[in-house]
């Protein structure tokens, strides 16, 4: 089986990640079939794309399972999606979807301009940055 064989199986066969929640790993899915249409022009990456995503936005633009206050920079990487879907599209719901992430990062908390090496610098605490603040080598930083 070559390598797009073997993607085409996946992606005929792949579950959303957290049940069916916008989340980071369906993301790198997406990202992937975006490629892949990209690279070889070929239809059944774009279906494979709308067939998995679609399924997560609502006609308003909502996000199944997102919610913006959770300020999880993780779920930002699956609004790439969103602009592969949209084009060619006429569907209003890509756009007001990605609307809706601009609106996290908006407001999405940043590190203060004077790093105090306090854990209160920052809100949450998630995906791979989490482990940064049990480093033993931060406690060097801390005064």
């Amino acid at each position: 089986m070559n390598p797009t064989e073997y993607f085409d199986e996946f992606a005929k066969r792949y579950n959303h990640y957290k049940g069916g929640s916008w989340c980071y790993e369906d993301g790198c899915v997406y990202r992937g079939l975006s490629l892949l249409f990209d690279a070889t022009g070929e239809t059944r990456w774009k279906a494979h794309l709308h067939r998995l995503a679609d399924q997560q936005i609502a006609a308003d633009g909502a996000l199944s399972g997102y919610d913006p206050q959770e300020y999880n920079i993780d779920n930002i990487l699956a609004g790439r999606a969103l602009f592969p879907l949209a084009e060619g599209a006429d569907d209003v719901r890509y756009r007001l979807a990605a609307d809706r992430l601009a609106g996290q990062l908006e407001t999405h908390p940043a590190f203060p301009p004077a790093i105090t090496g306090t854990r209160s610098a920052i809100r949450t605490r998630s995906g791979w940055t989490g482990c940064i603040w049990d480093c033993p080598s931060r406690s060097n930083m801390r005064r």
